[in-house]
């Protein structure tokens, strides 16, 4: 999933201010075409790439995993239906954060040091660089994970995922709230900052 959540924090926003920048930008503004089209062209982009990323992912763990553990244990869902809301929340907030991202930083420059400061610790909070059980066992680092944005749509995910007998409790509905929360907080912050599209 880190992989998807890249793509939503880098490629989407390096897009937007790019075009921001770019004469291009100027000169659509003389015609009747409205910027906005196009952020929303990167955007549906953005979540195709997301999704193929997930995929691909998916398929190489099962290449180079799937003969040791099995197919079924590395890239097979155990339960399908209750992890696609969860994965295209995850796609939603990656997209809003990028939104976002984008209309924070002005510069490309900026923008790439300041996504970095971002991406990394939840990169390392959701397991890409040690196993998630790891983190989870740690006494300080459970605890961590809460800072990470992802973790509130990432929890559900891999338990429905794993079929590690997910069931929808209240803890999973303040997850829930909070992951709207956030995506509503990104949106918000982009949809402000972002006046030059109207």
């Amino acid at each position: 999933m880190v992989q998807s959540m890249s793509v939503g924090i880098f490629i989407i926003p390096q897009t937007i201010l790019e075009f921001k920048n770019s004469v291009l930008m100027k000169r659509i503004g003389a015609t009747n075409i409205k910027p906005v089209f196009f952020v929303f062209s990167v955007m549906i982009v953005g979540m195709i790439f997301i999704v193929l990323s997930f995929l691909w992912t998916l398929l190489w763990a099962g290449i180079l995993f799937g003969s040791t553990f099995g197919w079924k244990e590395i890239a097979a869902p155990n339960n399908f239906v209750a992890a696609i809301p969860f994965v295209i929340l995850v796609f939603i907030s990656t997209i809003a954060l990028g939104l976002m991202l984008a209309s924070i930083f002005k510069s490309i420059t900026s923008f790439i040091a300041g996504s970095n400061v971002i991406f990394m610790p939840i990169a390392f909070l959701s397991g890409s660089f040690i196993p998630s059980e790891l983190i989870n066992s740690s006494d300080v680092l459970k605890y961590v994970t809460y800072i990470n944005p992802f973790k509130y749509t990432m929890d559900w995910f891999l338990k429905a995922w794993s079929g590690q007998n997910f069931v929808f409790t209240p803890t999973y509905g303040i997850y829930l709230e909070i992951s709207l929360a956030l995506i509503g907080t990104y949106v918000s912050v982009a949809g402000w900052k972002l006046r030059w599209q109207a």
